[in-house]
């Protein structure tokens, strides 16, 4: 009981100091986002708001304002929500909201403009001018969607047969006595850290991590397969432990995984970045733009790679640029550079693109590009 009403003082006390501290501000910024917590649904509002005697590197700051559990999922439940999750902190003004972020789902429902609808209706100002606020896609998300894209390939069939494999190895050790055996298990040199499992709803710095904690773990799991392996009698279990340790053998998965954990490393840091909330918007930009850009350098050096003759200045600092732009992958450079394999390895390009978000004479558009590598 004592803990409880500690709780709910705590919480009371926070948001009287976020309601005052907004009061006192012209606009915040306003980022939304559903996450599912123990079956149960809850849309996290975010504003991000200047507070102006803060150190310098924290003079602009998040501050979570309600995680209201989601009972209809359409676009005027979500705006009628969000309406009154923002009435908590005193913000009841289309006009105090400078900017909206979420990702499609809430575009695609129409919640910004059901939203603005609402805050315009409840205005005790009176104002004649009708208030808008502008809006962008996630751009993490927009990332995300961009990858589903390029694996959608046919071009990049190689990229999932890869992730399935890493994903059904990776389960023989993700809980349990998996867990514990690899874990447990010591080899000379090598070094295991917790298996993480591959998910398509997470973003590019999960992806990332997982195939560079498999990639860690792939000598140790060879080595307690080939133990399972030796004990065990049944002739169907003894041959997917067999296609497993295979797999960890073979010159062509190692190569694919290791070019992929270089891909999904270029995404990643961008992912990261456009979730900096404390990076400014040309600094945001910038990030993306590199983003853009190091797919193209990566493929033209692994295209270069490929030539036995070198004809020009630029294929000659591709061939040296490989090993910076191809940090994982480098450790099989004899591989891309041997005969034509089915991984392939020079550049396809796929082109995510948003659709506008047309609000009160706002657009927004945002396009990434991306290319996975493709060897001829």
């Amino acid at each position: 009981m004592f803990m409880n009403k500690a709780r709910d003082a705590f919480y009371e006390e926070m948001m009287g100091m976020i309601r005052r501290h907004v009061s006192s501000q012209p606009c915040v910024a306003l980022v939304v986002d559903k996450v599912a917590l123990n079956r149960h649904t809850v849309d996290i509002t975010v504003i991000i708001t200047v507070v102006s005697d803060a150190p310098e590197e924290n003079l602009v700051q998040s501050l979570v304002i309600g995680s209201p559990v989601v009972k209809d999922h359409d676009g005027e439940s979500l705006a009628q929500e969000l309406k009154a999750t923002l009435a908590t902190v005193g913000i009841e003004s289309a006009q105090r909201v400078a900017f909206f972020a979420a990702d499609g789902q809430y575009h695609h429902a129409s919640v910004l403009q059901r939203l603005t609808n609402a805050l315009n209706c409840a205005d005790k100002d009176g104002q004649d001018e009708v208030a808008s606020m502008p809006a962008v896609w996630d751009a993490s998300h927009l990332i995300n969607l961009a990858e589903q894209d390029a694996r959608a390939g046919t071009a990049c069939l190689w990229v999932d047969e890869t992730i399935d494999t890493m994903t059904g190895i990776t389960r023989r050790f993700s809980h349990g006595r998996g867990l514990e055996e690899l874990l447990d298990t010591a080899v000379d040199g090598a070094t295991t850290v917790t298996p993480k499992l591959w998910s398509n709803t997470r973003f590019a710095a999960h992806a990332a991590n997982t195939m560079k904690a498999f990639r860690t773990n792939s000598e140790t799991m060879c080595v307690v397969l080939r133990g399972r392996l030796k004990r065990e009698r049944r002739v169907p279990v003894a041959q997917d432990l067999w296609k497993d340790i295979s797999s960890l053998n073979d010159e062509t998965f190692k190569t694919r995984l290791a070019a992929l954990h270089d891909d999904y490393d270029v995404l990643g840091r961008d992912s990261r970045a456009q979730q900096n909330t404390k990076l400014l918007s040309w600094e945001h930009r910038a990030e993306y733009g590199a983003t853009v850009d190091q797919p193209h350098a990566m493929a033209s050096a692994v295209a270069a790679l490929g030539q036995k003759d070198v004809h020009h200045t630029a294929e000659a600092v591709a061939q040296v640029d490989f090993e910076e732009l191809w940090p994982n992958m480098v450790r099989y450079k004899s591989s891309v550079q041997g005969p034509p394999v089915p991984s392939s390895i020079i550049p396809r390009q796929i082109r995510s693109r948003a659709p506008p978000l047309n609000y009160g004479r706002r657009t927004q558009e945002k396009t990434l590009e991306w290319a996975y590598a493709e060897k001829k």
